[in-house]
């Protein structure tokens, strides 16, 4: 990353077009059997998905998905997305 910079490069992470791939065949797959979601209007402030969050179960979750995250999670009990958001930012800070 230095190396780019000091070219006068920027350089951009495409984190997530695995994951962003994996929801959307998961979708097709569900419309098939005649399920509807719309990953965009998924309730954010789910409490079970929480609690299972604070559990550590966080398996394939793009950035959550590391067993020293998983750690975190268990001891921080995120409660709402921020707390996610506050989580992801202090365990992988930019340099």
């Amino acid at each position: 990353m230095e190396f780019l910079e000091e070219c006068g490069l920027v350089k951009m992470d495409f984190l997530g077009l695995k994951t962003l791939t994996l929801i959307r065949n998961t979708c097709r797959l569900l419309e098939k059997q005649g399920i509807h979601i719309d990953p965009l209007k998924i309730n954010e402030n789910d409490k079970a998905t929480f609690k299972l969050l604070g559990q550590g179960k966080s398996t394939c979750i793009f950035q959550f998905e590391s067993s020293g995250m998983q750690n975190i999670l268990k001891k921080a009990k995120p409660e709402k997305i921020e707390d996610l958001i506050a989580l992801n930012a202090l365990y992988r800070p930019g340099r």
